[in-house]
């Protein structure tokens, strides 16, 4: 849905309106489920993320930070 500036998405060049399918190799199938794999990364690791952009699939990779704690 978004990207939060400056983040490690936006660093890895993800964009709002990327529909992330898979993180690892591994599908990805509702947003529940994209935010417990990402939170089962260890911070600093890069990992591949396979994105749909314009109609095409592609391979990021991108280093796990710390997500902020919300206030």
């Amino acid at each position: 849905a978004g990207v939060l500036k400056d983040g490690p998405a936006d660093r890895a060049g993800i964009k709002a309106g990327d529909i992330m399918i898979a993180i690892e190799g591994e599908p990805v199938f509702n947003s529940s489920e994209l935010l417990n794999r990402v939170a089962a990364l260890a911070p600093g690791v890069t990992a591949t993320v396979t994105v749909i952009r314009d109609k095409k699939t592609m391979d990021i990779q991108i280093k796990v930070g710390v997500r902020p704690r919300q206030v």
